[in-house]
């Protein structure tokens, strides 16, 4: 069924031009600048030269738009190239190969691939998963302040490899951090799944379930109260974590 780019409007007769556009769309000229539609309005107007679209005539005439088209055009390469190693992945399981794709796409590319929350996330989980830790470590760091909608994520992901590295004590510090921002985004503390998780590491450091309680509960009243500055939380783990070793 025919679908017009633009204003996706279809149709089992629904008639478009070369461009995928509709007649109704075919004066626009649209592309996606970090998520957001960028129009072009060329009504009224036609490409003067002749064999070339009006959109032609925009990358070839206009540098706005030819700047924000090569953006684009640039990171769909660099969203095709990892698909492509995925796929690749899963024929040879060459997970080097893998992260060498990712690291150009998502650290080395100029400009880096952006918009991508899934892929930045997959990086990590890839050095995490070839025992990678320093790298892991690092390129968490790396993100963490320019993608603050993951910090649950990224914070849980540090939790895994202070885990790895049986560094208990601090892996239960960023396992408290990782819900207290997943409290933040998800409206709620789900403290059964915390304490699931925080008992397989209180079982490495011989603390109780009455221990365990004790940083649920810093976590839950800190989300009860809405405050959701890690540096109160560390603060208070770090205060319960002198008592408990007392």
């Amino acid at each position: 069924m025919a679908k017009c780019k633009i204003c996706g409007k279809s149709g089992l007769f629904f008639k478009l031009d070369k461009n995928g556009k509709c007649k109704d769309c075919a004066y626009k000229a649209i592309i996606s600048v970090d998520g957001k539609p960028v129009v072009f309005d060329v009504r009224g107007k036609t490409a003067q030269t002749k064999g070339e679209t009006i959109e032609e005539e925009l990358v070839r005439t206009n540098p706005d738009y030819r700047e924000l088209k090569n953006g684009l055009d640039h990171q769909d390469k660099l969203i095709a190239s990892i698909q492509d190693a995925r796929e690749q992945y899963k024929a040879d399981n060459d997970i080097d190969k893998l992260i060498a794709a990712y690291e150009y796409a998502m650290i080395k590319a100029n400009p880096p691939l952006k918009n991508a929350q899934s892929h930045t996330m997959y990086l990590a989980e890839l050095y995490i998963k070839s025992n990678q830790n320093d790298k892991a470590w690092s390129y968490l760091n790396s993100i963490l302040f320019s993608h603050k909608e993951l910090t649950g994520k990224i914070r849980y992901a540090q939790f895994k490899v202070l885990k790895k590295e049986k560094k208990y004590a601090d892996a239960m510090e960023m396992l408290m951090l990782s819900y207290l921002f997943g409290s933040k985004m998800n409206h709620t503390f789900r403290e059964s799944a915390f304490v699931k998780e925080a008992t397989t590491i209180a079982n490495k450091l011989n603390w109780d379930s009455e221990k365990v309680g004790i940083l649920a509960q810093i976590v839950g009243n800190q989300v009860q109260r809405k405050n959701y500055d890690e540096s109160e939380l560390i603060r208070l783990f770090r205060n319960a974590l002198s008592q408990f070793c007392s």
